[in-house]
């Protein structure tokens, strides 16, 4: 299980504004996120700035590796139609971003898929929030609050997914 240290959470001014990367396949829905920022920028306690629109796992890996200034990684499960034997995209760029080039980048999965194995496995990367696709673009907003704040963000339907998983 992932545990939050005061070490890894960055300190900033709250005027500093956050910069975010999101990685999504889908153009139509990468290119939400900002009107979704703009829309409820009052509900947010610091200032957004989409700094990088990405679709493929190639792209999020050396975007990162070369950019160290990134505060949130909002990211979809899976970036293709085929999920791979190792299991959806998502999971495997999270999983080399965390382990290899930033183990305290704060990265969030948007997606449509709330199965328990994959939220699950999610959590124990490191990855500090998870939302439904299908959630309100309020519950979104709390939840990068929430991430960039330093906490994590598993509620609700994702969370009790991720219970029954590890009850099983």
């Amino acid at each position: 299980m992932p545990t939050l240290s005061l070490n890894t959470v960055k300190t900033m001014n709250p005027h500093d504004t956050r910069k975010i990367v999101v990685v999504e396949d889908h153009q139509l829905v990468g290119e939400f996120y900002p009107h979704i920022f703009k829309e409820f920028q009052t509900s947010f306690p610091f200032p957004l700035e989409v700094v990088a629109m990405l679709r493929t796992e190639k792209e999020a890996v050396d975007f990162v590796e070369k950019n160290s200034e990134i505060d949130l990684l909002l990211m979809d499960l899976y970036l293709s139609q085929n999920e791979h034997v190792d299991g959806p995209e998502g999971l495997r760029i999270a999983r080399k971003l965390l382990k290899e080039v930033n183990p305290a980048l704060n990265i969030m999965f948007v997606t449509q898929s709330v199965e328990g194995c994959w939220i699950y496995q999610a959590y124990n990367l490191g990855v500090k929030g998870y939302i439904a696709k299908h959630s309100p673009a309020e519950e979104l907003v709390q939840a990068i609050v929430t991430v960039l704040s330093g906490g994590l963000y598993y509620r609700g339907k994702v969370r009790d997914k991720m219970d029954d998983y590890r009850a099983i």
